[in-house]
């Protein structure tokens, strides 16, 4: 839930352009932002602020699969970097 409210508040910080995908492994996460629970309101209320649009999109987890270390190592990379991308949407949409 953490790293989705810091992308949240990335998104409302840098309102890029055009559709934001946000990938997760979290099922739960989705279907408590999708339910509007008392666990996911804030990520929600800071959803309802974002500008474009918005697709939080679950992808399977990494567990189990050859090469998990290097790639739970090269996200935590990528996530410690400033990233710019001209990314953004319209609403917030969950699929």
């Amino acid at each position: 839930m953490k790293a989705m409210s810091r992308l949240v508040l990335w998104i409302i910080s840098n309102e890029p352009e055009g559709r934001v995908l946000a990938c997760s492994d979290s099922q739960s996460l989705q279907n408590d932002i999708a339910n509007a629970s008392e666990e996911t309101y804030e990520v929600g209320a800071k959803l309802s602020q974002v500008k474009g649009n918005v697709v939080i999109q679950w992808v399977p987890g990494h567990m189990d699969v050859p090469g998990n270390e290097a790639a739970d190592m090269a996200a935590k990379e990528t996530a410690s970097q400033t990233i710019s991308a001209g990314l953004t949407g319209r609403r917030s949409e969950l699929c």
